[in-house]
This record gives C-alpha cells, sequence and structure tokens, in this order.
C-alpha cells in the first residue's frame, strides 16, 4: 500500500464501476434496489454483500470511498458510472422502460452525497428498448442526468450488443458532445478477428470502431475504455490483447479527439519479468502499458490513468503506472496531468442544453434510419422540429418513448423509491 504523507498526490481514477453488476442468470430485477436495501436484496438472491458468497462485482459508495483514500489519499476523485445492473430493464413509475433510469439515479445521488469524491457518468442503451428501438430513449436519458449533475457518459457495447461505431451510438454520442460530456466506451479484441467486421459478432467494440465513432462525432470527446484491452483472458487471448492496444493507440495518434484510458493495462505490464499472475510471465512482447507510454508524445497528452475498479486494483495500478511512466521519461505536468489534469480539463459547465442542436441530430436519425411508414417517428420529428425548451424537448422524446415501447412485456413491478 502507498504511504503518504501531509501532501496527497492528486489523482482522477477515470473508470470505476459503481453498484452491482447483474449476477449471472438475473437479468433483470423486478424493482430496483437502493443503497439501503441494497444487501437484503443480494441476500434473498443468495449472495452475501461480503464474504465467502460475495455479491459479483458489487460496490458501493462507501467502499469506493474508502479504496480511493487507501490508494490514493483523501484529496483524490474518480468517475463512476453503473455496473451492467440488474434494474436497468424495469419501468420507471409511469410504466415506461428508459434503460438505466434507476442505476444513474443511484450514481447521481452518490455524487451529490459525497461531493468532491466522484465525478458522475450516466450509462444508456442506444439499442433503445422492446418496441421502441432506436436512440431515442438513450437521447433523453442522456439529457435527462446532464441537468441532473451528470458529468459524462459510459457505453458499453458488448453488454449492451451493439456497434460502438453504428448511428445510434454516434447520434447519441453527438448528443453527448452537445452536452460537453466526454464519452467513455468499453473496448477490447475479438478473438482472432482484430480487423474484420462480422455482423453475427457480440462484442463489436473493438478500437478502430471507436475511431469511425470520433469520425461520426467529430466534436465528442471519444474516451476509449482499457485501451483496447478490456475482456476476461478466457475469452481474449495475449496475442489479441496487444494487437488490440497497439491498436488503440494507432487511433489515438490519428484522431484528435480520442483519449486512451488506461484502466486494467497495468496488471499485464511487466517490468523485470514481475506481473500479477506467474502464468503470464512471457505471454507479451511488451507489456500493454508500455505500448501505450511509449508513444505518448505521439497523442499530444490524451492518456488517463484509471484502475476499473472492482476487476482492477487501485494501489498496484498506481505503482505499476509510475514504474512504467518513468521508463518513458513521463514526469512533472505531463504526469500530473494523466493523473488528473487531462480528464478535468475533459468537464465542462453546461451553461444552457442546445435544444436546437440536439433536436436536429434526432431528427437527423429519423430521416436516415425510420421508414415512411413510422408515423410516429415522423410525428416526432415534426415536433423537434417545434421545440423551443428544454422541458419541450425532453416531452417529445419521452412521449415517443411512451407510445412505442413496451415495458408491460419486460419483468417488472412497483419500482421501489431511490433515495433523493
Amino acid at each position: 500500500m502507498i504511504e503518504y504523507g501531509d501532501t496527497d498526490r492528486e489523482i482522477l481514477d477515470c473508470h470505476v464501476h459503481m453498484g452491482w453488476d447483474a449476477p449471472d442468470g438475473i437479468e433483470t430485477l423486478t424493482a430496483p434496489y437502493t443503497w439501503e436495501n441494497m444487501a437484503e436484496v443480494q441476500a434473498s438472491l443468495g449472495y452475501d454483500h461480503v464474504g465467502e458468497k460475495k455479491a459479483q462485482r458489487s460496490l458501493t459508495p462507501e467502499e469506493i470511498i474508502e479504496a480511493m483514500d487507501a490508494g490514493y489519499g483523501p484529496q483524490s476523485q474518480c468517475n463512476v458510472f453503473p455496473f451492467n445492473e440488474g434494474d436497468r430493464n424495469v419501468p420507471d413509475p409511469n410504466g415506461v422502460l428508459i434503460p438505466f433510469h434507476y442505476a444513474n439515479d443511484r450514481v447521481l445521488w452518490a455524487a451529490n452525497e459525497y461531493e468532491g469524491r466522484f465525478n458522475p457518468f450516466c450509462r444508456v442503451d442506444p439499442n433503445g428498448t422492446t418496441g421502441s428501438e432506436g436512440p431515442y430513449a438513450a437521447v433523453y436519458e442522456v439529457v435527462r442526468c446532464r441537468l441532473e449533475g451528470a458529468e459524462g457518459l459510459k457505453l458499453h457495447p458488448r453488454a449492451q450488443k451493439f456497434a460502438a461505431d453504428s448511428d445510434e451510438s454516434a447520434t447519441v454520442a453527438r448528443v453527448a458532445g452537445a452536452l460537453g460530456m466526454p464519452v467513455l466506451l468499453h473496448s477490447q479484441a475479438r478473438p482472432d478477428l482484430i480487423d474484420q467486421d462480422n455482423p453475427e459478432d457480440v462484442i463489436m467494440c473493438e478500437p478502430y470502431r471507436m475511431g469511425k465513432l470520433a469520425e461520426k462525432a467529430p466534436d465528442t470527446t471519444i474516451i476509449i475504455g482499457h485501451s483496447g484491452c478490456g475482456g476476461s483472458s478466457r475469452v481474449v487471448s495475449a496475442k489479441a490483447r496487444t494487437a488490440a492496444v497497439t491498436q488503440a493507440a494507432d487511433v489515438a495518434a490519428s484522431h484528435e479527439n480520442v483519449y486512451l484510458d488506461l484502466s486494467i493495462t497495468m496488471p499485464f505490464s511487466l517490468e523485470d519479468n514481475e506481473v500479477e499472475k506467474p502464468e503470464d510471465v512471457g505471454k507479451y512482447t511488451l507489456g500493454l502499458t508500455d505500448i501505450i507510454l511509449s508513444r505518448h508524445q505521439e497523442y499530444e497528452g490524451r492518456i488517463l490513468f484509471g484502475s476499473d475498479l472492482p476487476f482492477g486494483k487501485m494501489d498496484s495500478s498506481l505503482r505499476t503506472y509510475e514504474r512504467v511512466a518513468g521508463r518513458y521519461g513521463i514526469a512533472g505536468d505531463e504526469d500530473g496531468a494523466i493523473k488528473a489534469g487531462t480528464m478535468e480539463s475533459l468537464f465542462a459547465p453546461m451553461e444552457e442544453v442546445p435544444v436546437q442542436e440536439i433536436a436536429g441530430i434526432v431528427r437527423e436519425y429519423i430521416e436516415q434510419h425510420e421508414p415512411f411508414w413510422n408515423r410516429r417517428a415522423k410525428q416526432l420529428s415534426q415536433e423537434l422540429e417545434q421545440v423551443a425548451t428544454v422541458e419541450e424537448l425532453e416531452g417529445a422524446l419521452y412521449s415517443y418513448v411512451q407510445d412505442t415501447g413496451k415495458a408491460e412485456d419486460l419483468p417488472g413491478g412497483q419500482p421501489v423509491p431511490v433515495k433523493t
């Protein structure tokens, strides 16, 4: 564990999960959980929050703060966003399904409750909902969360089964950019298919797709989560992981709006053959963090430190980063920028919602993708052409999802109020 004296090092961890990942076999809870009843809900499903049957990938705000204090010091901060939550498909009190609505509320509450420790990122599904396919629910939720204090957006193409460079993803990313929100995406390699398009594949988040997304959303900051090395080692080989990180570096070097997130690269970084798992020694010709940091001058400061808690450890991630950074002469202001300054610079205060710009982005999607017989979509386009306030924008999008969605077909019950 890193020891701190009177002066704490300033760290802003760009990649931390908060909440409770959907356990295997439990895709949708019947009602949203709250921070207060989280342990009770877990126990009802056969899990302990701690102990031998610890709920899979579960973190409360207090646990994250404890980890930050121990690994970075009490002045540290982190970006937080929901896991692939089990209550992500529970309808709201009106019966309207806005995926991740309750999970986003929990993250926003935590950021407000522990002011100065968490930068809240909302999470959405660009695919839409049952019966209401398309980015409409996601756009509504991004706008809503931004107004409630969200600083950024997290997308997970593998979990939600959409291509990172799809038009739906690009529409949501463009809206986030218009709102001044950086977009962080999970990225990883496909086994043995690094540079090939395959519509049957459910990964669809290789780094090269992030480059295509950056081109479709040129005014949006795109962060390649894990710099391409995400995914379990059970399904992504060492060779594929190394190639994906190299691909991520190439994408960042050629796109000025693309940033690299170092989270989870550190356990695969070699220093005198020291790695966290002895069986990994010799698998890599160059450590994954080394691949990124050895080319640091090519990205013009677009590197972000992160841990991927709980999948990565904060203290060991920081130790490994500092060791590898020293090898490539990264120190002083550049080191401070990677640890915190660059991420901080991506957060912009929102003076007002660019209503017309967002409406135009959604109308463009409708014109390009909705068939002529979808009269409700055409009606939405007409409504968006007339909106003048953020309330009208939200109302038009929400009504569309309400009219076209089929939340009653999904598991659900009377939602439990979320603490506010």
